[in-house]
């Protein structure tokens, strides 16, 4: 507020032209400070630790099932036993982190880095690290169509995305 009067006075000051030429200056000098200070930000291994012990503290039961199928709803993933969503949420920040993760973010598979939803990208960098469980595929053929359908389950979540967590804390260490 202080500023905006600032500028207000030195408009005045310049005139019209150059409380124009001022505005674009500090709108040019605001942008380049948010985008240094993105930059800049990077996890450490602490963030992934802190993450893992949150998800250390989540139900056992909670799971996510996958699906797959060529035709009709292509993949999905579902939260088992989440009855207040604290998995998911978790699971969405662990995605996000993902990607700016100085040591993991550059490893990161085309199918993981290219999930438009965080908690998605967490799960199936999950999938490529750690087996499924119940696993079926089968095929379904009828005249004109053939359906290829795979299934499997995340069990204990919360459990096994801690562990990844940790060994994410750790290529961190690795990385610095």
């Amino acid at each position: 507020m202080l500023i905006g009067a600032a500028l207000g006075l030195v408009g005045a000051a310049l005139g019209v032209q150059g409380s124009i030429v001022l505005a674009l200056i500090c709108f040019i000098l605001a942008v380049a400070v948010f985008f240094s200070g993105a930059s800049k930000f990077s996890l450490s291994a602490r963030d992934w630790n802190d993450l893992a012990a949150d998800f250390r503290r989540i139900d056992a039961h909670i799971r996510a099932d996958w699906a797959s199928e060529t035709i009709g709803t292509g993949e999905s993933w579902r939260f088992r036993e989440d009855k207040s969503r604290t998995a998911e949420a978790l699971c969405t920040l662990a995605g996000a982190m993902l990607l700016k993760s100085p040591a993991i973010a550059p490893l990161l598979s085309e199918r993981v880095k290219s999930r438009s939803t965080d908690s998605w990208r967490w799960l199936y960098y999950i999938k490529e690290k750690h087996p499924l469980t119940q696993q079926i595929s089968g095929t379904e053929s009828s005249y004109l169509t053939k359906m290829q359908t795979e299934a499997g389950t995340i069990e204990r979540l919360g459990e096994i995305s801690a562990s990844i967590c940790v060994e994410c804390a750790a290529a961190e260490i690795k990385k610095k």
